[in-house]
């Protein structure tokens, strides 16, 4: 695994997008990613902005700790609760 910069969370702290042609890019690259994990039945259940790693003018999704396999079509119950908690 490469070493990245930050996160997406602290990038949008110290950066602003130039473009929205940089906002669509970098949107174009998350929804790779969960199409990528989707496709080799993996569904991610905490997508957020420090989850999201920045580097190398790329972005990568992280955190697979609360992931889990889907097989099959239709709903699935899971019984873990997922996702950070805000007080």
């Amino acid at each position: 695994m490469e070493l990245m910069d930050c996160s997406l969370s602290d990038y949008l702290r110290s950066h602003q997008f130039k473009s929205t042609e940089a906002i669509k890019i970098g949107a174009t690259s998350i929804f790779e990613g969960i199409e990528f994990l989707r496709k080799n039945g993996i569904v991610h259940r905490d997508i957020k902005p420090s989850n999201v790693l920045v580097g190398n003018g790329t972005l990568k999704l992280a955190d697979l700790g609360g992931g889990c396999y889907h097989e099959g079509e239709g709903p699935k119950k899971h019984s873990t609760k997922v996702g950070t908690k805000y007080v």
